[in-house]
């Protein structure tokens, strides 16, 4: 069991009592992407709090196991993910029901060309992937804020770095 802020990420080999008043998220890695030690995931799921409301959409692109939008759902934020591993996206959708979570999750590749339903109030690429950040900053219209991990600089004329906390940052939107 890791505890984060105010989640709890048990795997499905832990035989530990759940930790009273947190989010529970229950994971099974399996082949996916992450059980939450990770730097980024840690950053990530203790910032989450501070910029996610009740209603907010959320979109995690790369989704892994699922871990910060189960975290946003449990949050309140309406949560959606993309994965294009077939394998991982079925795990990911196995995590959120385990964590009694609502989540959409998408096997795709992410594109942006991907049909989307609006635009989301924060999206989150916890790859560390550049291509990927950079391909979602340079699509218009899909998020008022991007959260990711990234070794790179990114320099965009329409985002403002607003928030760095360690790796960790947080992009928005410039309006007008």
């Amino acid at each position: 069991m890791i505890e984060i802020g105010q989640f709890a990420i048990v795997g499905d080999w832990d035989h530990h009592d759940d930790p009273p008043g947190k989010h529970i998220i229950r994971i099974e890695p399996s082949r996916a992407w992450g059980i939450g030690s990770h730097i980024s995931t840690r950053l990530l799921l203790e910032e989450l709090p501070n910029i996610i409301g009740q209603g907010t959409s959320f979109l995690d692109i790369g989704c892994g196991a699922g871990i910060p939008m189960i975290a946003a759902a449990k949050l309140g934020a309406k949560a959606s993910g993309f994965e294009m591993d077939r394998f991982a996206a079925g795990v990911a959708t196995r995590n959120a029901y385990n964590s009694e979570a609502v989540c959409e999750v998408t096997n795709t590749r992410w594109a942006c060309g991907v049909k989307l339903a609006g635009t989301f109030d924060l999206v989150c690429v916890n790859t560390g992937r550049d291509d990927l950040v950079r391909e979602v900053l340079d699509c218009p219209g899909v998020a008022n804020k991007v959260i990711t991990y990234t070794d790179a600089l990114i320099y965009h004329n329409e985002w403002d770095l607003t928030t760095q906390i360690g790796a960790l940052k947080v992009f928005t939107r410039i309006v007008g």
